[in-house]
């Protein structure tokens, strides 16, 4: 079942079968948190009704966030890196300055 076809069941009548069988076609790797914001808006609160809803939303929020903070680290690594050597060029033209 696509998400289009889950998004297309009525609130009332979606259950346990229909998210499952989403995830097995669509392979759980492959499902994002934006899938599940999309299902979250739909059904609201029913959702957590679901069997591991609640897990595979929470994994799928720390894969990001992971993901997130990885590309922030090397960020801070090379800005890091960068200011040590400017530093360095800074003190010793300095001391070029002052010994002359």
């Amino acid at each position: 079942m696509s998400l289009d076809e889950l998004l297309s069941i009525e609130k009332e009548q979606v259950g346990y079968s229909h998210f499952r069988a989403f995830v097995e076609h669509k392979e759980i790797k492959n499902v994002t948190k934006e899938d599940l914001d999309k299902i979250i808006d739909k059904f609201g609160f029913k959702v957590f009704e679901f069997v591991n809803f609640n897990n595979l939303y929470n994994m799928k929020i720390t894969e990001k966030t992971e993901r997130t903070m990885g590309r922030w680290t090397k960020a801070v690594g090379i800005m890091t890196g960068i200011m040590t050597v400017m530093t360095l060029v800074v003190m010793v033209l300095t001391y070029m300055m002052y010994v002359k």
